[in-house]
């Protein structure tokens, strides 16, 4: 029997996201496992967005596995802090992918990850065995805007079924904080496992949409020390974004990339399609991004920053 590849995530409201991702992708997966919960990570109510959106994406409907998670457990009687509780709705709607994966053979292919943290389908054709890191490019706020200051991402994982519920692995004791409410062996867990990376992962493209849907995130992220007082300016938001500032005011710092071959294929070929959301101002060559990168570093070191 053959292998099957599993692309599992949770969705929250990322719809142009979600489309460049299942048609890079859709070509080499066997099933994408969708879970989407009832409320935000902040435990307020929410709308399944996806199942209202659902004629957008028929042609892939036949490889979605789509899970709605509502039977999130009661706070009121959880022995955890309430700092913990924060993380509840978000691991368990992550760990809750678990529930498409029951046909699953040992050797079968899991990649964990978040929606908007998108595979490059040609590391996943590398992928042997292990769990491996998926290195991703990071982009914030436009498609083209990358972090100048943290470019690469590790979370995205790649495995197999039978190293997702057995990763023979710990994690580290400062990370133990995130897995609240998961536990060895379910996804949330494997996140935070040391895994061999595979170069040219992906691309993360995070707080991507139009004005209201970033707000609406702003406003629900578990993160809420970065939930800044500009999050209901919008004139101040859209200035921010178009100066390449950072409105989580975590002080990251980014370059806008002239298009090239780093992007994936379909978006380059559907350019037009989401050109509202690419930044033109003072485009720059990833070379010269990851230039800037390698100086930020220095000014760190020397804190001349």
């Amino acid at each position: 029997m053959s292998v099957m590849i599993y692309d599992c995530f949770p969705f929250f409201n990322e719809l142009d996201v979600l489309e460049i991702r299942l048609n890079v992708l859709y070509d080499i997966v066997d099933y994408f496992v969708i879970t989407e919960a009832d409320k935000t990570h902040t435990g307020r109510h929410k709308e399944y967005i996806f199942e209202q959106n659902k004629d957008r994406f028929a042609k892939f409907l036949d490889k979605i596995i789509y899970i709605k998670v509502n039977d999130f457990p009661d706070l009121e009687n959880s022995e955890t802090s309430s700092d913990g509780n924060k993380w509840l709705y978000e691991n368990y709607q992550r760990d809750a992918i678990m529930r498409g994966l029951k046909d699953c053979k040992p050797d079968d292919v899991i990649i964990i990850s978040d929606c908007d943290e998108i595979p490059n389908p040609e590391a996943v054709k590398k992928y042997k065995k292990g769990i491996c890191s998926l290195m991703q490019l990071r982009f914030g706020f436009s498609y083209n805007s990358i972090y100048v200051t943290i470019p690469f991402c590790r979370s995205p994982k790649i495995c197999r079924y039978k190293e997702l519920i057995n990763p023979q692995k710990k994690i580290k004791e400062k990370d133990k904080k995130y897995c609240l409410y998961s536990k060895y062996g379910l996804p949330t867990y494997l996140r935070f496992v040391k895994g061999k990376k595979i170069k040219n992962g992906g691309w993360h493209f995070s707080y991507i949409g139009n004005l209201e849907n970033i707000k609406y995130k702003m406003h629900s992220i578990v993160e809420q020390q970065v939930n800044t007082v500009n999050k209901n300016n919008n004139k101040l938001l859209l200035e921010k974004i178009q100066n390449n500032e950072d409105i989580l005011e975590r002080g990251d710092i980014f370059a806008n990339l002239e298009m090239s071959n780093i992007f994936p294929q379909y978006f380059i070929a559907n350019i037009e399609k989401y050109k509202e959301n690419i930044n033109s101002n003072n485009l720059v060559s990833f070379s010269r991004a990851m230039w800037q990168h390698r100086v930020y570093k220095i000014k760190k070191v020397f804190k001349c920053l």
